[in-house]
């Protein structure tokens, strides 16, 4: 994740923000469900957090933070 300038503890807190968009990514989900988190950080930064979920844990797999587009879908339901 470091690759992206993003740590593990920072992107692990846009699972906390009330108003993160959850969805199901279908394109990387081949071997197991596969999901995406949009949300701010506890840095106030909007971040991209690709995650699944093992034995009731989250995993977090990839995160890097948000592009245009993302920002645009995170902030749609304004």
């Amino acid at each position: 994740m470091l690759t992206h300038g993003v740590s593990f503890d920072e992107a692990s807190t846009v699972f906390a923000d009330p108003r993160g968009k959850l969805e199901f990514d279908l394109e990387h989900s081949d071997d197991e469900d596969r999901f995406i988190q949009l949300g701010r950080s506890n840095k106030e930064r909007l971040l991209w957090v690709c995650h699944c979920y093992r034995c009731g844990v989250i995993r977090i797999i990839s995160a890097r933070p948000a592009q245009n587009v993302d920002e645009i879908d995170y902030f749609e339901g304004d």
